[in-house]
């Protein structure tokens, strides 16, 4: 029973082991192979590690990992992750796993950290002397019920008369609306190609935080949601006013549940919720087929979150410690 650690280079030898893993697990396109390939490709430096820990011949975690100084290591985070690159098995009890992980990483290894750890995947752990947790975002989701009315009905007053005179105020000025759903290889570089042109023109571009098409950011989503396209699991939806393209969502779709990974809106129109309404339509569409149970947004609750969903919960990060001492020190407050 030990960790196994290669470098990062070494992902693709080892990748079916990782994409096996995580369908044993939680089964999240987050922690596919095909969302993880082209994040590596990205933003890895190179200097990153893969670590994989087996009792017997039994695969029991994996992570990528990276060390952010002499003595501390955690999992690779980039920005366009939502959770942290490690895979395990909810009943796999993690302070054991991370003990013997700090040694093996290195003999000066003195803190483990796992980051954005979502806890419908792995189980928030209880604090010891070794191991704290600590909060990171509180996140939205949507259980969708029987029908598009129900969950339309169970939304406030003020959201429902927004959208409804929105809507009118559209047909009265003969601005032709239309939702366009977009699933394949070649749809999801126009999809991110028109997410770059809206999100650029925006704030965002304003202060140089737009995902550009041609950067890493706008690459990763290309590759990666042409990847998941081979497999029928990718999916971007657009708000379109007299055919120009106002609102994107870039999402994954894997069996009943949506993962809204992205979205950008035109806020040029004044008084228009672009946003607002393409997520109306969407959702009218795929609540009443009967396929879809779930909608998760994996960001940060925003206002516009809280009035499209009633159910938040906490993701978290973990810090393991090689000795109880570091912890409080770690602990301690600052004067």
């Amino acid at each position: 029973m030990a960790w196994h650690i290669r470098p990062i280079s070494e992902f693709a030898a080892h990748a079916d082991d990782w994409q096996a893993l995580n369908r044993a697990c939680s089964d999240t396109p987050l922690l596919d192979r095909r969302f993880v390939d082209p994040l590596l490709r990205e933003f890895a430096s190179g200097r990153e590690v893969i670590a994989s820990f087996r009792r017997g011949e039994s695969l029991v975690a994996m992570g990528i990992f990276t060390r952010t100084n002499r003595f501390t290591y955690q999992t690779l985070q980039p920005s366009n992750a939502p959770v942290g690159l490690c895979v395990c098995p909810a009943s796999v009890p993690v302070a054991d796993l991370l003990d013997s992980l700090t040694k093996s990483l290195s003999p000066f290894c003195l803190m483990v950290g796992i980051t954005q750890q979502d806890p419908d995947i792995s189980p928030r752990p209880e604090p010891s002397s070794r191991l704290v947790t600590l909060d990171y975002i509180h996140t939205a989701r949507i259980t969708v019920p029987g029908s598009f009315e129900a969950y339309w009905g169970a939304r406030s007053k003020n959201l429902r008369h927004d959208v409804s005179r929105q809507k009118n105020r559209l047909a009265r000025e003969g601005v032709s609306a239309r939702l366009l759903t977009l699933t394949t290889g070649d749809d999801m570089a126009h999809a991110v190609a028109d997410y770059s042109r809206i999100e650029t023109a925006g704030w965002k571009g304003a202060i140089n935080s737009a995902v550009e098409a041609d950067s890493a950011q706008g690459r990763f989503y290309t590759a990666m949601l042409g990847s998941f396209a081979e497999a029928g699991e990718a999916f971007a939806c657009q708000y379109l006013l007299d055919g120009a393209v106002v609102a994107t969502d870039l999402c994954l779709r894997r069996r009943d549940k949506l993962f809204i990974l992205k979205t950008s809106y035109s806020a040029t129109r004044r008084g228009i919720s672009p946003a607002h309404l393409m997520r109306h339509d969407l959702f009218a569409d795929l609540f009443d087929d009967g396929t879809l149970r779930t909608v998760e947004f994996y960001g940060r609750v925003m206002d516009w979150h809280r009035r499209l969903s009633d159910e938040i919960r906490t993701m978290y990060h973990i810090n393991y410690y090689r000795w109880p001492f570091l912890a409080s020190l770690h602990r301690r407050p600052t004067l």
